[in-house]
């Protein structure tokens, strides 16, 4: 117990169907952070690798809370599906014996006031770059506000994290210590 707080360890996830991107707070401290990539040329493979690697991390990757990412908008059946699969597979494995929590993308990019691009700056990618297909609009969108993920990290933490998929695992745990801390 820290000042009557229970300290609990708590892991951020995003994961996907090619990796498993993680954080782990011990209390309010970020103390481990990195990215298992699945090996695979079809799904089933990744899963069968997803599940043996996660298994050969389960001790250090043992958390009293798991926050992961939900999928909120997902284009097609098939993804929707695979992400399922993928998802099942982590959450069975590190959430064994853990609270789990899953949190939308909205909720944490509010808490760390990630709100993305405003109209000007969106208005103006347009003008700089005419003529472009909506698709790669939203693509500089989301890698903008990835990077403005990546600068929050840098400026809470004091730590430099180079994959997004990372740094948003990152803010996930974050939101996770936010939210149960408060209980």
């Amino acid at each position: 117990m820290l000042g009557g707080l229970l300290r609990r360890r708590v892991m951020g996830i995003d994961g996907s169907t090619q990796a498993f991107a993680y954080s782990i707070y011990d209390g309010k401290q970020l103390v481990e952070w990195g990215i298992v990539e699945f090996s695979g040329a079809t799904l089933a493979e990744r899963l069968v690798d997803a599940r043996r690697k996660l298994l050969a991390l389960q001790h250090k990757l043992r958390v009293d809370i798991v926050v992961m990412e939900a999928a909120v908008y997902v284009q097609n059946k098939k993804s929707v599906i695979a992400l399922a699969k993928s998802y099942g597979t982590i959450e069975s494995i590190v959430a064994e014996g853990a609270e789990f929590i899953e949190v939308t993308p909205t909720t944490w990019y509010k808490l760390i006031k990630n709100n993305g691009l405003s109209k000007a700056e969106k208005d103006q990618l347009r003008k700089d770059f005419p003529g472009k297909s909506q698709a790669w609009y939203k693509q500089q969108e989301r890698e903008a506000r990835k990077r403005m993920t990546q600068d929050w990290i840098k400026n809470t933490f004091g730590v430099t994290v180079v994959q997004p998929d990372v740094a948003d695992a990152i803010a996930i745990g974050y939101y996770g210590v936010e939210k149960t801390s408060r209980k």
